[in-house]
């Protein structure tokens, strides 16, 4: 059954039953997010570590790191694909959760670089599921109504509250019970995940078109002129953040054990940048709603560049903790910038395509980051990985504001 959400009505009173029923699948997405960024805060940073432990090799780190990357660009599209050929969603969250479930064991089983990169392959395959799924089924239920911006940013915040509380505490948890434990209670979240998306329902379409921002209600041609240059910049934004984010971030707890932080140290850093994210998101969504979606994009880019850098010119305490919190906001106006565009995309019919390509865009990116930012360590050194990033993601910023001038040949 197809569920679509009311919209509200001035002069009406408290919220009736049958409102509230309607509500209740976007709810419970909210809840499944959560539990996925519950798991994903508690391993993030310690990937890289696990995967140091066994293959003893920044080369195979970053090959493993790569292999990751490239099944999301295989994954991604196609499950979109598939989501708008079946008309579901719901099926793409249940499985990808599950896949998760199953990688974060297979971290806590894999003794070999071959274990590790059959344990990768699954976990990407299983995230561009879930990502689509419910990006998709997300973007179907706010179709349409005002505000998106701040809805999404809402709707994110519980997603870096979660992941903020486990980077928070994850690091503590390795160093004194164990570096396997967290990925225990990783397989534990995806799997409580699994059982609330039991309840997930698909989404009814829009009752009324969505407006790309920026656009007004006309003829598909007129749709098209606005809207195509948006998603020209969004591609390119979402490409840049990859890049940069993986190539940097796949290695980023690997450069501050080398200078000297712990574990605990590396992952609490890492929660106070997404525990900054939690009262920002609202903000930045109530600023992509005000200034637009793309010069939100760009700005994201910009500080993200200017953050890199920083990382090189301070890296002790207490500026890397301010430059955490520059890094909150940078992603913050990332994330909600970039959802609100994928919204606007598409259609219904279309939506879950459109979801799977800005997936498998970022999943390219990824894998170019990838494939740069442990090799770049190994020839060359942290320094030259850092400078490079940030010059990336500057020149990224400048293209996704310059694209407002594409033209379809």
């Amino acid at each position: 059954m197809k569920e679509s959400l009311p919209v509200p009505v001035a002069g009406e009173g408290v919220a009736s039953g049958r409102a509230a029923a309607a509500w209740r699948p976007l709810i419970l997405l909210g809840g499944v997010l959560f539990c996925v960024f519950l798991a994903t805060g508690m391993v993030s940073a310690l990937i890289p570590l696990r995967v140091a432990d066994v293959t003893h090799d920044y080369g195979e780190l970053a090959a493993l790191t790569t292999v990751y990357a490239a099944v999301g660009i295989l994954a991604g599209y196609g499950w979109g694909w598939l989501a708008d050929r079946l008309g579901r969603r719901v099926p793409f969250v249940l499985g990808g959760l599950a896949g998760l479930t199953l990688a974060y064991v297979g971290y806590l089983l894999s003794t070999s670089f071959l274990s590790l990169l059959l344990t990768r392959v699954v976990e990407g395959a299983a995230l561009a599921a879930y990502n689509v799924g419910s990006v998709a089924l997300l973007g179907d239920f706010v179709a349409g109504q005002k505000g998106r911006g701040r809805l999404l940013g809402a709707y994110r915040t519980f997603g870096s509250l979660a992941f903020g509380l486990t980077m928070l505490t994850s690091g503590t948890i390795a160093d004194r019970l164990g570096p396997l434990v967290p990925f225990l209670c990783a397989a534990a979240c995806t799997g409580l995940g699994s059982l609330l998306s039991v309840g997930l329902r698909e989404a009814a379409p829009a009752t009324r078109p969505v407006v790309p921002a920026g656009g007004a209600p006309g003829g598909s041609e007129q749709r098209a002129t606005v809207g195509m240059p948006l998603l020209v910049g969004l591609l390119i934004g979402v490409f840049g953040w990859h890049l940069v984010l993986t190539a940097v971030y796949s290695v980023w707890p690997n450069y501050l054990a080398s200078v000297g932080y712990s574990r605990t140290a590396i992952t609490r850093l890492w929660a106070l940048a997404s525990l900054s994210e939690v009262p920002l998101m609202v903000a930045m969504g109530y600023l992509v709603d005000r200034i637009g979606r793309r010069p939100m994009l760009a700005l994201s880019l910009g500080v993200i560049g200017v953050v890199v850098g920083a990382y090189l010119a301070v890296p002790e305490l207490p500026w890397i903790a301010v430059v955490q919190v520059i890094r909150a906001v940078a992603y913050s106006a990332f994330l909600t910038a970039s959802l609100a565009l994928t919204v606007e995309a598409g259609s219904y019919a279309r939506r879950g395509r459109i979801t799977g390509l800005v997936a498998t865009v970022g999943s390219v990116g990824d894998v170019t980051g990838a494939a740069s930012g442990g090799t770049l360590v190994r020839a060359a050194g942290f320094g030259t990985l850092l400078q490079s990033g940030s010059a990336a993601a500057l020149a990224c910023a400048v293209a996704v504001l310059l694209a407002r001038f594409w033209r379809r040949p």
